[in-house]
Formats: C-alpha cells, sequence, structure tokens
C-alpha cells in the first residue's frame, strides 16, 4: 500500500510473497512429526495423539494464516476507506519515504 497499490492487491502481494516459506516451514514440520503418529511401538500411543495434535494444529493454522487474516484484512482496511469516505473524512496517503519535517 505504500507503493500505490490498493489494499487488496498490497494483500494479495504479501500472500504470494509469504506463501512459500509458510509451506516450506509448515511442510517440514509436518514432516517431522509423521513418523509420531505412523510408526508403532513401545509408547506409541502416547505419541501417536500428541503427534496427532501438532500436525492438525499446524495445518489449521497455516489455512487461517493464508486464507482467513488476508480476507479478514482486506474487508476491515475496505470498510475503513468506505467509513473515511462516507464521513467526508480525506484520504491518508501512506508513505515510504521519510518526511523531512524534523
Amino acid at each position: 500500500m505504500r507503493e500505490g497499490e490498493n489494499p487488496r492487491e498490497a494483500v494479495l502481494e504479501s500472500v504470494r510473497v509469504r506463501v512459500r516459506p509458510i509451506f516450506m516451514s509448515t511442510g517440514t514440520s509436518v514432516l517431522a512429526m509423521l513418523p509420531l503418529i505412523v510408526m508403532p511401538g513401545a509408547g506409541s500411543e502416547l505419541y501417536r495423539g500428541l503427534g496427532s495434535v501438532v500436525v492438525g494444529g499446524l495445518a489449521l493454522s497455516t489455512l487461517i494464516t493464508l486464507v482467513l487474516t488476508p480476507l479478514v484484512f482486506t474487508y476491515v482496511i475496505e470498510l475503513v476507506l468506505k467509513l473515511r469516505h462516507a464521513l467526508g473524512l480525506a484520504e491518508v496517503v501512506v508513505s515510504s519515504v521519510p518526511s523531512e519535517d524534523f
């Protein structure tokens, strides 16, 4: 948004940039936990439940991070912009260039 993109395009770009690192970290963690879930052996009953909870939590948090958070963020930004427009307030220009006021 600092470069002048509309909020929806800025959020889409941020998700596009962050999707690979998120999938890589989630994938390595899930693959590391799979032996706890699928391997039989002594004590596996205890670790199977723990591994299932961790893998399920990672999968759910990944979906929330990549789908729900950008969606809510986009709607909140658009709502704020519509409210500012409806109230007749000036648009806030976000600048990445520091101000020379000091």
